[in-house]
């Protein structure tokens, strides 16, 4: 019979059915329905599939439990009802219903494939591709319904070549602007910029409003030093979305390669006007989410940055949990309560990456006699041998899925004493995470070396032999610093078989001054000294590396032709290089430049374990201070610069007198061994944890 108005369904044993007289409203197949199904099993499940699909969830899930009711065995009536309660956010039940579905049909790959959409949004993404492949084998020839959440998974699975095949072959089947931007997305990942423009590019060719694709083009034109298209970018966006997510975005923009010293401080003041003309508090609901970010490139200008990341810090606070409730605790016997200290250390880069090969060590050797060690490893592109490595020697490993709600959660269970942070800034989600206590206390390590400005980290932990005295006044942390280095770094392997000159395509008759810098350590203010070596040195040849996939080299190389026409085409470009390849080149060096303002870390231990003398010049922060700090571990300070003129003369000297480099690189290779595998780093590290642990 049809449904009257006020009638509730009493009597039946079904739930309440909040029925809706206004039947016009409701697509005509709903009204057929109405007449057919009081003894229709079938019907019933058509009818909750129509107002599941008109968004009316109460009355779908009567007409799922009516249609149950009818017949328990309906496997499409389980599918149906999985649908209703997780559009409801009923997430365990919906699971449940799916699982049902599959067990009375195990061949339903609609059912397999919306138990993977479920899983996908738990963040269980293993179990999503499961599914998904489950669902393919059953229909190999599935529409993007299936492939594009399929590539998804895979994408935050770190299976980033399979996803682009996945998507590859969705777009095959029905090229829709979605797809285009996830194919985009992946390949961004990978690094292939070009390509992943072509795709984003379509992807907003078929979508004009889809502001997500914008906001990759930005990111990506941004890397690759395209600065006034990436400012354009947001101002397409911003006519969409004029959200706070996206101004703050917009005005926080900085170049990667500035045109001279005066361009630096315009872009500054352009960061600093931007924040202080935001309204607080900030309209945005889940900053990781919306597409917001650190201010990764604003360390590389050499100045104090402390009140900029504070500020940057309190816009984004009323936007994050300072905590989240209290988890369910531990059993006592997987807590391992032996008066152990639960110790975390948290990075996207736990593969073979310069953050691992300088904490690696020390993550593996804190003593296990008093730490219980878990490493938190949110879904990253890569997996390797030393990812396997620091897997295997961690008391737990757990892979966090990009999901902030969900970090927290799997995190807080642990019921850390301390949780730190390898590197803070150098990507988004760690930058955000670390907004949440989910620790005791919380620290971070030098990985990216300036302060957060983010009020949960406790400790910044750093070296008596890099910091200057008050340079506590440089951090919103409490400053710790190490009597010896900060950092457990391995040994670098020489090649067993060095090449030549000729095989690496490096001139016989000229002084190699090698400067092996990522390209945006190259501050404007290192132009000068780049140009008093060439002038003081006819024979000089400065060798640079370009940047892996970005052509931001030519930008730096047109600043180059502006600021020393006289000698700039005595500078070289050389491209990326294999790891074998690069320390092969810094043999080969008379001499090897620091930068300015922001020097080398890991590149310097590379560096010293060839014995080849390297220059640097120290400034008052952190990042321009750890050569120097090498150096003084080492008791070798010949190659430390006091003033700007100084670090030419000694660069010079070296490069042109044999003999005088010949004594420095003997001194280096008598001294450097104190710089690898040393185990200060870890004692003192460990033992600073255990006294605040106490």
């Amino acid at each position: 019979p049809r449904a009257r108005p006020g009638w509730s369904g009493a009597g039946t044993g079904a739930p309440p059915l909040l029925f809706i007289p206004n039947i016009p409203n409701i697509p005509n197949i709903a009204n057929n329905y109405c007449y057919m199904s009081s003894n229709n099993a079938d019907a019933d499940r058509h009818l909750a599939e129509t107002y599941y699909a008109g968004g009316q969830l109460e009355q779908a899930l009567y007409y799922c439990h009516r249609s149950l009711k009818l017949n328990p065995s309906l496997p499409q009536t389980y599918k149906t009802l999985g649908n209703v309660l997780q559009a409801q956010g009923k997430i365990d039940s919906a699971a449940r219903a799916y699982l049902k579905a599959i067990a009375l049909a195990p061949e339903f790959a609609a059912a397999q494939a919306s138990l993977g959409n479920l899983y996908g949004q738990m963040g269980k993404f293993s179990q999503a591709i499961d599914r998904y492949r489950i669902a393919l084998e059953l229909e190999p020839d599935s529409s993007t319904a299936i492939l594009h959440p399929f590539g998804v998974s895979l994408k935050q699975q770190g299976q980033l070549e399979e996803a682009i095949a996945i998507f590859a072959k969705a777009i095959e089947k029905y090229p829709n602007p979605s797809t285009y931007y996830s194919l985009g997305d992946t390949l961004a990942l990978q690094g292939r910029h070009q390509e992943a423009l072509v795709c984003l590019q379509k992807a907003v060719d078929l979508d004009p409003k889809l502001v997500v694709a914008y906001r990759q083009m930005a990111a990506i034109l941004g890397s690759r030093g395209k600065i006034e298209e990436q400012l354009a970018c947001y101002q397409k966006i911003l006519a969409i979305e004029p959200t706070d997510a996206l101004r703050l975005q917009s005005v926080t923009v900085l170049p990667t390669i500035y045109q001279n010293l005066q361009d630096l401080q315009v872009w500054r003041q352009r960061v600093i006007a931007g924040l202080n003309n935001l309204r607080s508090p900030l309209a945005i609901e889940e900053p990781f989410k919306e597409g917001c970010s650190g201010m990764f490139y604003l360390a590389y200008q050499g100045l104090d940055d402390k009140p900029i990341q504070s500020q940057i810090a309190r816009l984004y606070l009323p936007c994050l949990p300072e905590t989240i409730p209290s988890p369910i605790p531990i059993p006592a016997k997987t807590k391992q309560k032996e008066n152990k200290i639960r110790l975390g250390f948290i990075s996207r880069y736990f593969y073979d990456h310069s953050v691992v090969r300088c904490f690696g060590e020390l993550i593996q050797k804190m003593p296990r006699n008093r730490f219980h060690v878990t490493l938190f490893a949110p879904l990253s592109p890569k997996s390797d041998r030393v990812s396997e490595a620091l897997k295997a020697n961690a008391d737990a490993w757990i892979k966090l899925p990009l999901n902030l709600q969900a970090a927290r959660e799997i995190i807080a269970t642990e019921e850390l004493d301390i949780l730190t942070y390898t590197d803070i800034g150098m990507e988004r989600f760690t930058y955000f995470l670390a907004f949440t206590r989910l620790a005791k206390f919380q620290c971070v390590l030098t990985g990216h070396p300036v302060t957060t400005g983010i009020p949960t980290i406790d400790y910044f932990i750093s070296s008596d032999l890099m910091e200057i005295e008050g340079a506590q006044e440089h951090y919103s942390e409490t400053l710790v610093t190490l009597k010896g280095l900060p950092v457990c770094y391995p040994k670098p392997e020489l090649p067993k078989h060095p090449k030549n000159r000729a095989a690496l395509g490096l001139p016989e008759n000229r002084n190699l001054y090698v400067c092996p810098m990522t390209l945006f350590k190259v501050h404007p203010e290192f132009d000068i000294a780049l140009a008093g070596i060439l002038r003081r040195d006819p024979q000089a040849e400065i060798l640079l590396f370009q940047y892996f996939n970005s052509p931001i080299h030519e930008i730096l190389k047109a600043r180059f032709d502006r600021a020393m026409p006289d000698v700039a085409d005595r500078i070289r470009f050389l491209p990326w290089a294999s790891m074998t390849d690069f320390i092969n080149i810094l043999m080969l060096a008379e001499v090897v430049l620091d930068t300015f303002h922001f020097v080398g870390g890991n590149t310097t231990l590379i560096t010293l374990a060839t014995g080849t003398p390297m220059v640097t010049w120290p400034s008052p922060y952190l990042r321009g201070r750890i050569s120097y700090g090498y150096y003084r571990r080492m008791g070798v300070m010949d190659c430390v610069a006091a003033t700007q003129s100084e670090y030419v003369d000694i660069a010079v000297k070296i490069g042109t007198d044999p003999d005088y480099r010949a004594m420095l690189k003997n001194k280096i290779m008598q001294n450097y061994a104190i710089l690898y595998n040393n185990p200060e780093a870890v004692e003192e590290t460990a033992r600073f944890f255990t006294t605040i642990a106490k």
